[in-house]
């Protein structure tokens, strides 16, 4: 069996077209962003809650996750140089003794190997921070139509005396 992909045109400028790029309704993708949320956030499914709130409290860690992204994204890495700089300052205290400076001069290492790497990984890191603003939109719009249809389900009152 052959799968296919359903990728319908839509009308250039509808805000839903890059959502419906993946997505063939509104249902499709509120059933996938349920799905996600089980995996992101498994506890919202230890008790019961509406979809609206596992909605927002999906949008909720996406919110987290694109913060720590923008925090990594906006870093400005100011390269090697002055992180050895401080750590020779340290290094050059009397009382350190040769075993406690080796061992220093190792976890400084590592640091520094690591904080190069992400450095060296700016573009991945800029990507997945689109990704996770696309989820962001996405859930944002589901949660309006919510939000919507419960307005139109709930009885207008009346100002009736």
């Amino acid at each position: 069996m052959e799968a296919k992909l359903h990728t319908p045109q839509v009308p250039p400028g509808d805000e839903t077209q890059f959502m419906h790029a993946a997505f063939t309704s509104d249902k499709e993708m509120l059933d996938f962003y349920l799905i996600f949320n089980r995996f992101v956030n498994p506890v919202t499914y230890f008790m019961q809650r509406t979809d609206k709130r596992r909605l927002e409290d999906l949008l909720f860690i996406l919110g987290k996750q694109a913060h720590f992204l923008f925090m990594l994204e906006t870093n400005h890495f100011l390269g090697i140089n002055p992180l050895v700089q401080g750590f020779g300052l340290f290094m050059l205290k009397d009382n350190l003794s040769k075993q406690k400076r080796i061992a220093k001069s190792e976890e400084v290492a590592f640091q520094l190997q690591f904080l190069t790497g992400i450095a060296s990984e700016m573009d991945t890191i800029k990507q997945m921070n689109k990704s996770i603003h696309s989820h962001i939109q996405n859930v944002m719009y589901l949660i309006d139509k919510m939000k919507e249809k419960e307005q139109t389900d709930s009885p207008t009152e009346s100002n009736e005396p």
